[in-house]
């Protein structure tokens, strides 16, 4: 079950996916495209060794809270795991504003922020997947993920 702190919510990987093939059924309906952003947070243990679970939490929190300020009320933000974020665009009119959103949010994430007294510098990998006809809410997931981890690459 997707639960919010805020307008972020907290939602375990099957909750997502409830969440999206719910949200995909729908939008077949009103023929709609649905985009889902992946954004997975680098270096989250390393910020954990150095500055303490507090400050990582802080980070954490941080970036919700800028990733929340360039969406609409009408997406879906959800916390998906420990260093993981999932944006949900649910009125897109074209899947290429997608990579607008996306370059944002990286823009954004990529500010320095103050946690626990410290400047800290935070990068993310990011993973746009527009669902297709046929995909269940675990394909739109899984492919993200997979363009996000790419990037790493």
């Amino acid at each position: 079950m997707t639960t919010r702190s805020g307008n972020v919510a907290e939602s375990t990987d099957e909750s997502l996916i409830a969440d999206l093939s719910e949200l995909i059924a729908t939008h077949k309906v009103v023929q709609r495209d649905l985009c889902l952003i992946v954004l997975v947070v680098d270096d989250l243990d390393a910020i954990r060794g150095l500055y303490g679970s507090t400050t990582a939490g802080e980070v954490l929190g941080g970036l919700g809270r800028r990733i929340d300020a360039l969406t609409r009320g009408t997406d879906l933000v959800t916390r998906a795991d420990d260093n993981e974020y999932a944006v949900v665009l649910t009125t897109i009119s074209d899947p290429e504003d997608a990579q607008l959103v996306a370059e944002k949010l990286r823009r954004q994430i990529g500010e320095p922020m103050s946690a626990g007294g410290h400047e800290i510098h935070v990068t993310a990998h990011i993973g746009i997947s527009v669902a297709r006809e046929g995909d269940s809410g675990t394909d739109l997931l899984e492919r993200a993920r997979r363009r996000a981890r790419s990037q790493r690459a």
